[in-house]
């Protein structure tokens, strides 16, 4: 393997302590057979562990370099922006469309000229708390817009405000109906239910609303307060590596704490990706360098295997998010974990445009691994 001479600042023994854990490493890493959609071929190699992945970089032609410690160029707080870039920006109050050939799309919605002076109208007599008015601004949005989902929301939330929860649900419902890929409709609908006491209905409301916005701060630290009576647990902690890999020149630069070896294990078959065409096609079928929920898989499957055996050794701290990981890998959810916990974070719609099958998948990692429901969970304890 190439390196930079006096480019690391990893020293001759902590290189072979950290390199040599990583050779030792026999843990079968599990895989996932590839959906035809991705083009993978159908003898798809098995997954490279650690031993495999740094011998393919040792006999390589480009340069990989390796840094640990403080000289870092990059903060370990922005690890996972460089190991999962932003594609494209959110878009507020987003719909999907489909083309003539069933691909979809997500735009901005756009209201009318007329309905949108009504709302702004509206909007001033929300904001000076007159709800009943701005109530009726709403309506005639309404009327005027009957597409008009975003009027339908707002005016839930006056009903809302006047504590009639029951009707802001219906309102909320209708929203939906309109724009089922809005999920601030269903987190308002979860807090309407949640006031009529109507627990489970609730919980199963914020649930969509995290499929739609996955790890969204604001409503995960909202539900946080709402556990008890929810009776179901919020698992929030996120993905923060502590190793990355990115293209640096003509080379490949792998950069992270040497002490976490399962993060280093997870940044180098990263690297592997970035550097090598050939692995690309071998896996994929393609050599373009784009990101894939297989590339996930491989990486992942690397940082699984070397986190679960370093933990069983006591080797490495706990970390709430990767045992989150060990669990999807152990019960079958690796992909759901992928279009929920790293997916998103590049591109931020992208569980809006899933097929209804792989929604129901996602909504179920949820429900499992995220705002997970008590055991005794029932109407008997609304």
């Amino acid at each position: 393997m190439q390196r930079a001479s006096g480019a690391s600042t990893v020293t001759s023994a902590r290189r072979r302590l950290l390199f040599g854990t990583l050779f030792a490493l026999t843990v079968l890493v599990p895989g996932k057979s590839a959906t035809a959609a991705e083009g993978v071929p159908a003898k798809r190699p098995h997954f490279l562990a650690p031993k495999e992945i740094l011998e393919r970089m040792k006999d390589s032609p480009v340069h990989y370099e390796i840094v640990a410690g403080s000289t870092q160029k990059v903060p370990v707080s922005e690890f996972g922006a460089v190991l999962w870039p932003a594609a494209r920006p959110r878009i507020d109050r987003p719909v999907v469309e489909k083309d003539a050939s069933g691909k979809p799309s997500v735009h901005a919605f756009s209201i009318g000229r007329k309905a949108a002076d009504a709302l702004e109208r509206a909007e001033k007599l929300f904001g000076w708390r007159r709800y009943a008015e701005a109530a009726e601004g709403y309506e005639r949005a309404v009327v005027l817009e009957p597409t008009c989902y975003v009027c339908l929301m707002h005016w839930g939330d006056c009903a809302l405000f006047e504590n009639d929860a029951a009707k802001a649900v219906t309102l909320y419902e209708r929203a939906i109906a309109l724009n089922p890929n809005e999920y601030q409709a269903f987190f308002f609908k979860g807090d309407a239910l949640y006031k009529l006491r109507r627990f489970m209905e609730a919980r199963t409301a914020y649930v969509e609303a995290l499929l739609l916005r996955p790890s969204h701060q604001v409503l995960v630290e909202h539900l946080l307060h709402l556990t008890q009576q929810l009776q179901a647990t919020v698992h929030d902690e996120p993905l923060q590596p502590q190793a990355m890999a990115k293209t640096d020149g003509a080379g490949v630069r792998v950069a992270g704490d040497a002490e976490s070896i399962h993060w280093m294990a997870y940044a180098l078959c990263k690297a592997l990706w970035l550097g090598e065409p050939s692995h690309r096609e071998e896996m994929s079928g393609s050599r373009e360098k784009r990101w894939s929920v297989l590339e996930e898989r491989e990486c992942l499957a690397n940082l699984y295997a070397t986190y679960s055996s370093n933990r069983t050794d006591g080797k490495v701290k706990r970390e709430p998010a990767l045992d989150r990981l060990a669990d999807a890998f152990q019960a079958g959810f690796i992909d759901e974990f992928i279009l929920y916990e790293i997916a998103p974070r590049i591109d931020p719609h992208i569980t809006l445009v899933l097929e209804d099958s792989e929604k129901a998948r996602v909504r179920e990692y949820i429900q499992r691994f995220v705002l997970v429901p008590w055991p005794a969970m029932s109407e008997s304890h609304d």
